[in-house]
């Protein structure tokens, strides 16, 4: 015969009850803060001897592997709960130049503080004098600026023997204002292809026309931040990506007229080099940081109420498989002059981890020369140099 037993404890009904709620709701933080509770209170029960309803405590019987569980539990959770909270904190930047690079992200790509240190943290901010070279040849290769300040121009030289038309041909020159990127080829690397190639054979400088202050993200730092950050900010790096490209495509209803991400005229002095693009420089409109209210906080937890998983909830946009693993890989490839891979090969290179990807490619020596110059290299002429030198075969990994 069937023995029905009397209820657990309370601790277990509120154990019970948590586990339950953890999974009703679809937000991280609120399932580890459920899960967290739960281990709480099956870690009372365990301490107290599993006591039968309606006691709080069996006296002389304590369940051992219960609290051993439960303690493992409470560990492990705890640790992904502090790192969702750490997330959550409020953030100031207490260097200009940061909270300056901070606001031309958010309003050309929505990246948030915690997504933007990262991208910070692997940013080289350089100031260059009138007349210096910014990137040198073979260099705008490996290397991404953006123009935070000041103005300058690149020219694109056609090699001897290079073709002279079809779109791998543009013996061209550019000017490059506050809030400009080159070269976008690099930008490829994030797994969309947007194009911007040059032919292998063509070389390209760029020369500050006035004083400049030019942010940079060489090529190990740009894969980085498409596999190996944390998975939102690949993301935001390519709208920000799809902004630049939709921002600086020249529109003839516009003429000489640059607009920021707000679709407001720039300031007039951009154009000189004289000014930054205002979306370096306007503080936040209360739409773009609308203010926390009680009704915010109250409508918050039934909004992440969601007991059925919706459709790719596991999906990522990292490049890291398909065919934007296939995209990243082949720019880094086309730029480090590893283009000839099998097809076997080019498919153990999409799936190997980002930490193992430059060993894998025989570069591990060119990526400690790259971060120790950009850690120590204040004026970039160093660091042009060597990509210099590395592009002639003059130095090797």
């Amino acid at each position: 015969m069937v023995q029905v037993l009397d209820p657990s404890s309370i601790w277990v009904q509120l154990g019970s009850f948590f586990f339950l709620a953890s999974a009703l709701f679809h937000d991280l933080l609120v399932i580890r803060v459920c899960l967290l509770l739960a281990y709480v209170w099956m870690l009372t029960a365990a301490a107290t001897g599993y006591p039968i309803w309606p006691g709080i405590a069996n006296p002389g019987v304590i369940g051992v592997d219960g609290i051993v569980w439960a303690c493992l539990n409470l560990f492990f959770h705890g640790l992904a709960l502090l790192s969702l909270l750490w997330d959550e904190r409020r953030i100031t930047f207490k260097d200009p130049d940061a909270q300056s690079l901070w606001l031309f992200f958010y309003r050309r790509s929505g990246m948030p503080k915690v997504e933007f240190l990262q991208t910070w943290k692997r940013c080289k901010l350089v100031r260059y004098k009138k007349g210096a070279t910014v990137l040198s040849k073979r260099e705008s290769e490996r290397r991404l600026i953006l123009m935070v300040e000041g103005l300058a121009t690149y020219k694109v030289e056609l090699a001897e023997g290079a073709p002279t038309v079809g779109n791998h041909a543009p013996a061209s020159t550019g000017t490059l204002y506050s809030g400009s990127a080159f070269d976008k080829a690099l930008l490829n690397v994030l797994g969309v292809f947007l194009g911007f190639e040059k032919d292998v054979r063509n070389s390209c400088v760029v020369v500050a026309e006035t004083d400049c202050l030019v942010a940079s993200w060489d090529l190990v730092d740009l894969n980085y931040l498409a596999t190996g950050a944390g998975p939102a900010v690949s993301a935001f790096w390519r709208n920000w990506a799809l902004c630049q490209v939709g921002m600086e495509f020249p529109l003839p209803e516009r003429g000489n007229t640059l607009y920021n991400a707000r679709n407001l005229p720039e300031p007039p002095g951009v154009l000189q080099g004289t000014a930054r693009s205002s979306d370096f420089t306007d503080p936040l409109e209360e739409l773009e940081d609308p203010p926390t209210t009680w009704f915010t906080w109250l409508t918050w937890l039934p909004s992440k109420f969601g007991p059925f998983v919706p459709p790719g909830i596991r999906h990522s946009g990292l490049p890291t498989t398909g065919t934007m693993a296939h995209h990243r890989v082949m720019s880094i490839l086309k730029a480090t002059g590893h283009e000839d891979v099998s097809d076997q090969e080019m498919l153990r290179l999409m799936r190997t981890p980002p930490n193992s990807f430059w060993k894998k490619l025989g570069l591990t020596g060119m990526v400690a020369k790259l971060a120790r110059l950009s850690a120590t290299s204040t004026d970039g002429h160093e660091l042009s140099a060597y990509m210099k030198r590395r592009s002639m075969g003059e130095e090797k990994c």
